[in-house]
């Protein structure tokens, strides 16, 4: 893995948009410090997730893409790690989900006083924007992360 005086200089060049992500995953890991804070981790993971996506349909417009799509991003991180199309049609479908139940009280969902979710459904998002992050930065996707 990189060195942190090598990703360092990489973040500082990386743009506002990667920088608010970045700063959003760190809130996200301090407050799942504390239980009682789960759901402003969420929220911070939710708005750092859109980011990702936002950095990622960026890339495509570079790339050519006209208007790339929520499926077209998906696809942009599925080639990256090598992953076959699966379930997820759209980019991080289900988290986006529980993001709309949780943000917007009256949502296509149906209204919840405290809607659901699990710890892990949290803690499985963290882990899969802090490697996502670290791909957007390097260019390293997570299953060669431990070898580079």
């Amino acid at each position: 893995m990189p060195s942190r005086e090598r990703l360092l200089p990489m973040v500082k060049a990386s743009g506002p948009l990667f920088f608010r992500g970045l700063a959003l995953l760190v809130k996200a890991n301090m407050a799942l410090q504390y239980p009682e804070f789960w759901e402003a981790a969420g929220i911070f993971l939710w708005i750092a997730m859109d980011g990702a996506q936002s950095i990622i349909l960026e890339r495509l417009r570079e790339a050519g893409f006209k208007n790339p799509t929520s499926k077209d991003a998906a696809s942009y991180v599925y080639e990256a790690y090598g992953i076959e199309e699966s379930d997820w049609e759209y980019f991080f479908e289900d988290d986006y989900q529980t993001r709309i139940r949780f943000i917007h009280p009256g949502n296509r969902f149906g209204a919840e006083a405290r809607p659901c979710a699990t710890a892990d459904d949290i803690l499985e998002l963290n882990e899969n924007l802090i490697d996502l992050y670290f791909f957007l930065l390097t260019g390293i996707p997570r299953d060669i992360q431990a070898d580079s």
